[in-house]
């Protein structure tokens, strides 16, 4: 799972694998060791909303029964929370490829990643596939 944070928003990038555990009503665990510390997020596939709360040292992102309908559909690229809580908006969506890969210095990691649909193609300028949505 990848995650970008910011003051105002905190994003999770899941890929097939990960989809598959929230499939099966299993969460997503990612953490980082910085130090003598580390840093945890979980993603749990049951909640009442999407939303994110600070539980025993670690950044429990919860899906939404509808959220995780839409996760799990084939054509959605992600759920997005659209509720002002006061806090950080949160989206969980699908790791594609990037429309920019990045240089080889950067070091990033081979991860298994979803096929575009057809609007992130077309949004990213790469065409339309007309088989990335079947």
């Amino acid at each position: 799972m990848k995650v970008r944070w910011t003051p105002t928003h905190l994003r999770l990038r899941i890929t097939p694998d990960e989809l598959e555990l929230v499939r099966r009503g299993e969460p997503v665990n990612s953490e980082i060791g910085i130090g003598d510390g580390r840093w945890s997020i979980r993603l749990e596939p049951s909640g009442d909303e999407l939303g994110v709360r600070w539980m025993d040292g670690v950044a429990v992102v919860s899906l939404g029964t509808n959220d995780r309908i839409t996760l799990l559909d084939p054509t959605s690229e992600g759920v997005y929370q659209t509720r002002d809580t006061g806090g950080p908006r949160v989206s969980v969506e699908k790791d594609f490829p990037c429309a920019h890969p990045h240089p080889t210095e950067a070091g990033e990691p081979v991860t298994d990643r979803f096929t575009p649909t057809s609007s992130y193609r077309e949004r990213k300028g790469l065409g339309v596939n007309p088989d990335a949505d079947r």
